[in-house]
């Protein structure tokens, strides 16, 4: 068993749908909604990706690595963030 962690950032989401309401006493209800919307973009984002896998024109690794839980309960992705991506140092010639 690998352990990953998919970002669902509803927030931006939620700040969207918030601009296009006129009243603003709605505000738990598009936060539910915002909340629905970013999960099902996950969903079909993993649903894309697995058809992806399922024909062979991309590995499980290619796709879902970034997503890879390390240790310190961060993913591959923020760990290189964090380290402004340096340990990726490029030592390739002509």
């Amino acid at each position: 068993m690998i352990p990953f962690k998919l970002p669902c950032r509803w927030k931006p989401i939620f700040n969207v749908l918030d601009g296009r309401k006129k009243r603003k006493p709605y505000r738990r209800s598009i936060e539910a909604q915002a909340k629905r919307v970013a999960w099902r973009q996950i969903l079909r984002w993993i649903e894309a990706q697995l058809a992806l896998v399922e024909t062979n024109m991309v590995k499980m690794q290619e796709v879902f690595l970034p997503y890879l839980l390390q240790k310190d309960d961060k993913t591959l992705y923020e760990y290189l963030e964090e380290k402004n991506f340096k340990v990726l140092e490029y030592k390739g010639g002509k």
